[in-house]
């Protein structure tokens, strides 16, 4: 295994309400790091002087040089990228992500050492996709898992930089107009109804509810002319929101609250937005 001279990595990391440069490195086996300042007080060159101040001595006493480890990329994604991710992510986005990230990369490259992967080769793997027949949406996941699993290579001292950085969407993408309905469909669409899908149908256009937000709902989370988002429902499961901001009090309309009213249950809201409805 190759022995190699150290130079650190230096990171722009958010701390607080604060961006802070953090300088890492490995020591005796061991993944290192140091907060360095805050990124309003020094620049990237101070930054990186700090870190070479570091670094100086631990090269000069051979502390620098470790042995680097070497993956392929699907050795990293499976033993390393996959596992860490999956503390984090919800049940819906492993399943996505993990099937995108097989039949789309390591499919294609899987086997190639992560070392030996540069940006082109990188850029080269969207162009294929492209090629394909895949939406612009699709490859731009693509690029930030790209970004995503060689931030952590960098992080793990598995590659010295990260070559997807400047990755691009290929602008031949195919690019689908979304359609928007109108207040005419909108009409259209209620009056079509019965009330209880009406219900579920104004909650996601004028509440901005997901449909599993929706479908979770009890009757005590709706209360005070809004309703409190405290879980959703997913392939059958019970579980939280998707985001931590996804917690959250969506007011409602008079007029959904009149049809809550009408579908079982009084929330306690001031007589007078009952008056005059509007949609």
């Amino acid at each position: 295994m190759r022995r190699w001279y150290q130079k650190g990595s230096l990171q722009k990391r958010k701390h607080r309400r604060f961006n802070v440069w953090v300088a890492l490195w490995w020591q005796d086996g061991h993944r290192r790091y140091r907060t360095l300042g805050r990124c309003s007080a020094m620049s990237q060159g101070e930054a990186r002087l700090a870190l070479d101040a570091i670094m100086r001595p631990l090269n000069e006493a051979g502390q620098g040089r470790v042995e680097k480890p070497k993956f392929t990329l699907r050795e990293f994604v499976t033993s390393k990228y996959l596992p860490f991710c999956d503390r984090k992510w919800k049940e819906s986005t492993a399943k996505t992500t993990k099937q995108r990230i097989e039949k789309l990369l390591l499919s294609d490259m899987g086997d190639r050492p992560m070392e030996a992967l540069g940006r082109e080769d990188l850029q080269d793997v969207l162009e294929r996709q492209v090629a394909r027949g895949l939406s612009a949406s699709v490859v731009s996941h693509l690029r930030w898992d790209l970004r995503s699993i060689f931030q952590l290579a960098v992080e793990d001292g598995v590659v010295d930089r990260n070559p997807a950085t400047s990755l691009m969407t290929p602008s031949n993408a195919t690019r689908y107009e979304k359609t928007v309905m109108s207040k005419e469909d909108v009409v259209k669409l209620l009056g079509a109804l019965d009330l209880r899908e009406r219900l579920i149908v104004r909650l996601a256009i004028f509440a901005g509810l997901r449909p599993g937000e929706i479908f979770a709902l009890k009757w005590g989370h709706v209360k005070n002319g809004s309703v409190s988002i405290e879980q959703r429902i997913y392939d059958g499961k019970i579980d939280t929101p998707k985001t931590y901001r996804s917690r959250r009090i969506a007011a409602l309309t008079p007029m959904i609250v009149a049809e809550f009213d009408a579908f079982g249950t009084v929330p306690s809201v001031p007589t007078s937005m009952r008056q005059n409805p509007r949609p």
